[in-house]
This record gives structure tokens, sequence and C-alpha cells, in this order.
């Protein structure tokens, strides 16, 4: 079957612009597609840029031909700028014009060389908007379709057209006399709706996960929220319990919260919430389950610990918080927290079953006087009993179980 050059051409701008109105359309119709809509934007130049080119191959016009390549080269500019800011990072200006202008350079070098120079100019925007959206296809299941391959696929078939260009042509149209053309602009047709479909697609996944996120997070404090706790913490410690190793729980509660909301008022006791938040999230890490449980109260799961470790972790908590109460306001307000610690045997770890023994143990902290960290033992890994430390941050042994 022979395909014609303009009836393909012809074919690439209609399906190209209705592609790019149907993004714009799908942009504005949902909130958070910026992505959708400058791909989309970016999409609709294109076909314009295809429809000049045709145009100069039927009139012989070299100008024409000019402003269909600059459309074209600034459609792959707004692709790259679009890709960077989903990345949320910043776009150069210069980076972004660089392209157009170096194209403009190129009029008195002749039309071979200058759609020579357009190839390969749309290439390397493809692949640099390849290089910023591989950051954010991870996690991306494997049959899920990937931007960042398609687009490396568009460079390659954009400088394809380096091998069959005729840099000497009698006309404008002997540029793309070659019969293969046809067959690359179906290829590039083709590869564009994928490519639509993979940024839809990606922006979807996002608008999910952001949503997710939102779902499992305390809105005040941004920690993890009781439902997120729960979540994270039981996916930590079904991937500890497969490698047998121990898991510690935290349970944490602030003293005197209501005499704090009281004396000084809610936005006050919100701003002692979000400091403790702020403090323990940093101090624990990144890579311990922290999430507000429940009004005052909060937990930590702390995954290949021991004792020693998740003391350590809970008495450094506490003296953080107690030494911030003078930065919550101007007024003095004092803030301390108690702490209880329940640790696994690094055999049989149930998260019900450790928050209620790290809750008894906070429960004896509040006995003890607050502003401590008790320690839930178990006579199976400490043989000691049970240790509390003391506001000062000395440590006394209370020997209530005899060693296994």
């Amino acid at each position: 079957m022979h395909l014609d050059m303009y009836t393909m051409a012809a074919v690439s701008v209609v399906i190209t612009f209705v592609l790019g109105v149907l993004m714009v359309g799908a942009a504005l119709h949902q909130k958070n597609a910026e992505l959708v809509g400058e791909w989309g934007g970016a999409i609709a130049l294109d076909s314009a840029g295809i429809l000049a080119i045709v145009l100069a191959c039927e009139f012989n016009s070299s100008t024409i031909l000019l402003v269909g390549l600059e459309l074209l080269v600034v459609s792959d500019s707004i692709k790259w700028a679009a890709s960077r800011r989903f990345c949320g990072r910043r776009v150069s200006i210069l980076y972004a014009l660089i392209g157009p202008i170096g194209l403009l350079l190129t009029v008195p070098l002749g039309l071979g060389l200058q759609v020579a120079l357009a190839c390969i100019i749309r290439a390397t925007y493809a692949v640099a908007a390849a290089g910023e959206l591989r950051h954010v296809e991870e996690g991306r299941k494997p049959y899920q379709l990937r931007p960042t391959t398609l687009l490396l696929f568009a460079a390659g078939i954009g400088l394809s057209w380096l091998l069959i260009l005729d840099y000497q042509p009698y006309a404008v149209s002997g540029l793309f006399g070659s019969p293969f053309f046809p067959m690359i602009i179906l290829a590039t047709v083709l590869l564009r709706v994928v490519l639509a479909l993979a940024i839809i697609g990606l922006e979807t996944d996002r608008d999910k996960s952001v949503s997710r996120l939102a779902a499992l997070t305390d809105p005040l404090t941004g920690a993890l929220n009781r439902r997120g706790f729960f979540e994270e913490a039981q996916r930590a410690i079904d991937s500890a319990e497969c490698g047998g190793a121990p898991v510690a729980v935290m349970m944490l509660d602030l003293d005197n919260f209501k005499q704090i909301n009281d004396r000084h008022g809610h936005l006050v006791g919100d701003r002692v919430l979000v400091l403790f938040a702020s403090l323990a999230g940093k101090l624990l890490g990144p890579d311990v389950q922290f999430g507000r449980y429940g009004g005052e109260e909060f937990a930590a799961v702390l995954t290949n610990t021991n004792v020693a470790s998740a003391l350590d972790a809970a008495e450094a908590v506490r003296r953080a918080f107690c030494d911030a109460d003078a930065v919550v306001t101007d007024r003095p307000v004092k803030t301390t927290v108690s702490i209880g610690i329940a640790i696994s045997d690094g055999e049989t770890t149930c998260l019900d079953a450790l928050l209620r023994r790290a809750d008894k143990a906070l429960y004896r902290a509040k006995q003890s006087g607050r502003n401590c960290v008790e320690f839930a033992g178990d006579c199976t890994t400490t043989g000691g009993g049970e240790q509390t430390i003391a506001p000062a941050g000395r440590i006394r042994s209370q020997s209530r179980f005899s060693a296994a």
C-alpha cells in the first residue's frame, strides 16, 4: 500500500489537533492537571507546525517552513518545561528559549540544515523531558506506560529525519521527497497518541498519590493520622517480621495538655501539637512510622532496633520537647511528654499487642510523675524487667521479671 506524503500529513494534523484539544479540555475540567493541560497545548502547536510545513511545501515558501519549524520547536520546549514543573523544579527561561532562538539563527544556512537543526533541537528537548520525568516514574507498575521510554523513542524518530532529508532540494517540497517520510509520519502520530495517554496516566497516578497521602495525614501536624499510622506501621512490621528483626513501639502523650488548652487557649494548644510532631518526626527520622494516635497522643514504630536504641530515641524526643517550650509562644508554656515503649521478641509481632503493652508502660510513666520514659520489659528479651528514665535522664531499674 502506497502512503501519500500529503495525505499522511493531513491525517497527522487532524489527529494531533483533536488530541491537543481533548487534553486541554480534560485539564480545564480537572484540578491540578497542569501537566496534561500544558502538554495538550503543546500538541495543538504541533498540529499548527505540521500544517505550516504542509503549506510551505505546497506554496514553496521558506518563510512558512521556518514558521512551522519554530512552532514544532516551541512545542517541545513547552513539553520540557511542563515536565520540569511537574517534578517541582524551576524552569530556566534561557533553556526554554535557546532552542527557538537558535533555530532563527540558521536561516542563512539553507533549508536542509535548517530542518536538520530543528530535528536535533526537538530531540534534545525530548531527551531532557525524559530526564525530568524519570524521577517521578519510580514505583510505577511494569505494565504502565512510561513517558520516559516513549520520549526517547520520539527523539530517535526525530533524528531519523537526518538520514533521509534532501539537504540540497530544488524546492521546499523536495526536502521531504524520500518514500520513507510517510511511514515516519505515521509512526510519529501513533507515538504522539500513546505518549499523551502516558502523560495522562502519570498525572492521574500523581493525583491518586496526593489524595491518598492527604487521607493518611493529620492536617494539623503533618504526621500520619490514625489510619495512616496503622497502615504504615503494619507494613513496616510485616517487613521486619519476615527478617526476624525486633520491632519497638512507642506511645507518646503530651503531659497536662488540657491545662495548656484551658490556660492559653486552643490556638496555643495546636501550636504545641505542631511543635511536638515536628521535633519528634525529625529526631526519630524518616524510617520510623510516626503518627498522631488521637488528641494529644502519638505513636511510633521503630524496626530493626533494640532496647537501648529505642530508649535513646525516646529520651532524645523527651529532652528536646522539654527544652522547646520557650519557642511556642511569647507566654511561657511548660511542655513535657511521657513515653511508653514495648519491644517485640523478633519472632511473633502483633501491632495491637505491642500498642497495648506500650500504653500500659505509658500509664506507668504518667503515674511515675510524667516527663519520663517507661519501658515495658519482656522477660524473654531483657531478662531484667522494666526501666524508667527519670526526668533528669538517670536510668533506674525495677526488676519485676526473672530471666527466661
